[in-house]
């Protein structure tokens, strides 16, 4: 999941925050994911503020999930630097979602499936990995 709509203006882009839209646009994609009823079993999650805000938002409309942050998924993260995080992350586990920026969301779906596919804040992408290698996954659905 990409966050919400962040603030235009703060002293750096590490410490913009969500706005009230942002709020509302996270909550809105959350609950149109409670209608294919995922276990979601952790919350990876970027340390910058408006990832860490939009995490809340999903926990708060989830009810408790366990959460991880995570620089790995920052915007200036590698993609093989996610990928490692994430194999830590899915042991014994099915269902993680991961909070994150672009460009890093977009390069990872890319990455994961070979599809270019459009992310705009809070939407996300449900992605079918059986593995974590290059072009072998699929979109189950972008919301």
């Amino acid at each position: 999941m990409r966050h919400g709509e962040a603030e235009s203006q703060a002293a750096s882009d590490y410490e913009r925050r969500l706005t009230d839209h942002g709020a509302r646009q996270v909550a809105a994609s959350v609950r149109r994911l409670l209608t294919y009823e995922f276990n979601i079993e952790l919350l990876l999650v970027s340390p910058l503020p408006r990832a860490r805000e939009t995490a809340d938002i999903v926990d708060g409309l989830l009810g408790p999930v366990p959460m991880v942050v995570s620089d790995a998924v920052t915007p200036d993260a590698t993609v093989a630097g996610a990928i490692e995080a994430f194999e830590r992350q899915f042991k014994g586990r099915d269902c993680i979602m991961v909070v994150m920026h672009q460009p890093m969301i977009g390069s990872l779906v890319y990455y994961l499936t070979g599809v270019r596919q459009p992310m705009p804040t809070a939407s996300l992408a449900v992605i079918e990995a059986p593995v974590l290698t290059s072009d072998c996954c699929s979109v189950e659905c972008v919301i």
